[in-house]
């Protein structure tokens, strides 16, 4: 084919395929100009800055360091997570260290077009790093290296080669292609913001949060009311409620589905298989569990020897040709050593038992349980013997054996088991026709006590006037015993609060923050657990730690909860714990720690907002009508996007407010100032799709390049 194409090179017909081709590869690759990001030549001054020019090629470097806003597409958390990363972040991706990610430029609504976003935090970058000059600050090059070095990680490269030296070469593919730039642009641009961060941590050194601050935030915090209340509702003070057996029939007469209903719904009460006490003993394993992962696996026969020696060592106790030391009396003296064919019939089981958890504590291999005897802590269904760490074959030995027997050996995986079954309980099957009555009374009652609620609750509260000084979990106990016998139930006391917002909640944002989800809207009046109960809460203010005790009985705005609360009162610094003066010192030191960011950013916005109006009084920033025009066009599109997204119903991001300095005077005039473009939009906007960007992760030791090979220095 070669040969052809020779001899047609006169061709005119080749000439002008030869000449299609060439400008093909010009206008699409255009090698020799500087590189866009989205190929071609440079297209020239977007927004000029005192002496600083920031066109296409920069502003698309910038937009590849930044975040991304939601897609209008995106809802629920990864809307608000998308939210969160774009409005309080810039140049996410460019290797800044951690703390300053939130300094962000805007005191307002955060545009929600990147580009006018990037672009406003460029003119912030070149304002702040000519003020940074000024200062005799500067860039060295291992400074830039570091910076450099950390693009790695957050971009998922590798700047060196196999023997950890920094590759110009893999520098080279990573600045043309992933980041579509060139070196000397990449390079300017970071040496500008590592001058720009260092003017912030100037700026901003002087806030600091003095020891009385901290100390009025923590007394605030500490004059929130903490509480315990005890809730009384049908199902707690049907207890109090007496139903004669005559009632219950009659109304189970006329309520058989409700009965049947609540009979069904405690079918693991009325309806309870047969369980099995059981303990084991474990002789070590094929694949031993205490050993490494380098741990050759024990001779099984060995093992074997053992297992038979320990059953055969049962074998002779049970036929009474070993004696052995029994359990303690319940005086607590021994029962002294004696032969099992000595020892009553009646007690055999138990003697036999306790030489088999002696045994196990001492033989056994199954951490779980040796310590302990071998005991299993809970008796186990036939269905529940069968599961890990026995099997099919164990459970069915331990359902056919007698209490108080030793059965085994058994082979599993895990090695040989020897068992004692300690005790059998039996299967306990109660009809619907038998238990109806007892249904019936607890129905009945629990629907009388609805509508006694007040006078229950009111009895409650007068039993805690009694002794106002003493704690509502104590009242609790004291009334169920009364009522039950049982000190545990129906009532207890819970402990609520603090209510109110917390001052760092209330500075930071809290765990909704955090999570990139939006501020909480909270309800002065509810509580967590108890719901919106205004009066309670009102009341909660008022207690002291002499008038703790609420003086009356408070309803849920559903009425069907009544509460009764008392005070907690803090504790004092002798009275704490170890462990409270810990959790003290972290809350003091983590409520520092927002004081001081909250304030470092509201002096770096305020900075930066006088930065930047002076500069646009002086004209030292002048858009171009490019500019204009490119922005323009993303607001036409926007706008369509929010009215399709409105259409849909789809709940998006609002237009950001007009009025921030660094968005404003958008279009190009002979003055070099522009005009404010406004467009009137209703309902919620969308905005560009977001594009998958790497975490970033905190920020690691930068290895220096080798000389000749670093970033080039400017």
């Amino acid at each position: 084919m070669l040969d052809v194409f020779r001899s047609q090179t006169k061709s005119i017909f080749i000439y002008i395929v030869l000449g299609v081709i060439i400008l093909a590869f010009i206008l699409t690759f255009n090698t020799s100009g500087p590189i866009t990001g989205r190929g071609g030549a440079d297209l020239g001054a977007l927004v000029e800055v005192d002496d600083t020019v920031l066109d296409a090629r920069e502003l698309t470097l910038a937009m590849n360091f930044s975040a991304d806003p939601p897609a209008p597409s995106a809802a629920g958390f990864s809307r608000l997570q998308a939210e969160n990363r774009y409005e309080k972040s810039r140049f996410l991706f460019s290797g800044l260290v951690n703390d300053l990610v939130g300094m962000t430029p805007f005191d307002g609504a955060v545009p929600p077009i990147k580009r006018e976003k990037v672009m406003a935090e460029l003119i912030e970058s070149v304002l702040v790093a000519r003020e940074g000059r000024k200062l005799g600050l500067g860039v060295s090059d291992s400074e830039l290296t570091a910076r450099v070095m950390r693009l790695q990680r957050i971009f998922g490269t590798q700047f060196t080669d196999e023997q950890k030296n920094f590759s110009a070469k893999k520098y080279d593919v990573f600045v043309r292609y992933q980041l579509g730039t060139s070196k000397s642009l990449l390079e300017s641009f970071l040496r500008r913001e590592i001058l720009r961060d260092k003017v912030v941590q100037v700026v901003t050194a002087g806030v600091n949060v003095s020891d009385a601050t901290v100390n009025a935030a923590m007394v605030s915090d500490t004059k929130r009311p903490k509480f315990e209340y005890i809730a009384v509702d049908a199902a707690s003070a049907k207890v109090a409620v007496k139903v004669s057996d005559a009632d219950a029939d009659a109304w189970a007469a006329k309520n058989a589905a409700k009965v049947k209903a609540a009979y069904e719904a405690q079918s693991a009460k009325y309806n309870q298989a047969a369980k099995w006490q059981v303990s084991g003993l474990l002789i070590d394993s094929t694949q031993p569990e205490a050993a490494g992962a380098d741990a050759k696996p024990k001779d099984d026969g060995q093992q074997k020897k053992e297992i038979d020696a320990l059953k055969a060592d049962f074998d002779a106790v049970i036929a009474g040709s070993k004696a052995i030391s029994g359990p303690k009396g319940a005086d607590g003296k021994d029962a002294g050593s004696k032969k099992l064919t000595e020892v009553d019939a009646a007690v055999r089981g138990a003697w036999l038992g306790q030489y088999f958890h002696d045994v196990a504590s001492d033989k056994s291999r199954h951490t779980l349980t040796k310590d302990i005897g071998g005991k299993f802590s809970d008796a186990k269904t036939a269905d529940e013997l069968a599961g890990a760490p026995f099997d099919k074959q164990i459970a069915s030995a331990i359902t056919g054996a007698a209490a108080g027997s030793v059965i085994g050996p058994f082979k599993t995986d895990k090695g040989y088991w020897l068992v004692f079954v300690d005790a059998k309980i039996a299967a306990k099957v109660v009809t619907l026709a038998s238990a109806t009555r007892e249904l019936a009374k607890g129905l009945l009652a629990e629907e009388r006590a609805a509508g006694q609620l007040d006078a229950i609750a009111g009895s409650v509260l007068a039993a805690a006037k009694k002794d106002a000084s003493k704690k509502l979990a104590d009242v609790a106990t004291a009334w169920n015993k009364a009522k039950t016998g049982s000190e545990s139930s129906p009532l207890t006391a819970l402990v609520a609060g603090p209510i109110g917002k917390s001052p760092t909640a209330a500075m930071s944002g809290g765990l909704e923050a955090a999570l990139g989800l939006p501020a909480r809207d909270t309800d002065p009046d509810s509580v967590p657990g108890l719901g919106k109960v205004a009066k309670l809460v009102a009341a909660a203010w008022k207690l002291t730690e002499k008038n703790a005790l609420g003086g009356s009985v408070f309803k849920s705005e559903d009425g069907k909860r009544r509460f009764i609360i008392r005070l907690v009162a803090a504790k004092k610094d002798a009275d704490k714990t170890d462990d409270e003066k810990k959790v003290e010192a972290k809350t003091r030191k983590d409520l520092r720690a927002t004081l001081e960011a909250v304030g470092r950013q509201t002096a770096w916005r305020a900075y930066v907002k006088k930065l930047v109006t002076t500069a646009e009084a002086a004209g030292d920033i002048d858009r171009s009508d490019a500019w204009a025009g490119l922005v323009e066009g993303d607001r036409k599109r926007y706008a369509t996007e929010m009215k399709r997204a409105a259409a849909n119903k789809k709940a998006l991001p609002k237009l950001g407010a007009p009025g921030s300095p660094l968005q404003i005077n958008l279009g190009g005039d002979k003055g070099g100032k522009g005009q404010p473009m406004k467009i009137e939009v209703k309902g919620d906007a969308p905005a560009k799709p977001a594009a998958d960007k790497p975490a970033v992760p905190a920020a690691p030791a930068a290895p220096a390049a080798p000389a000749g090979d670093k970033p080039a220095a400017k």
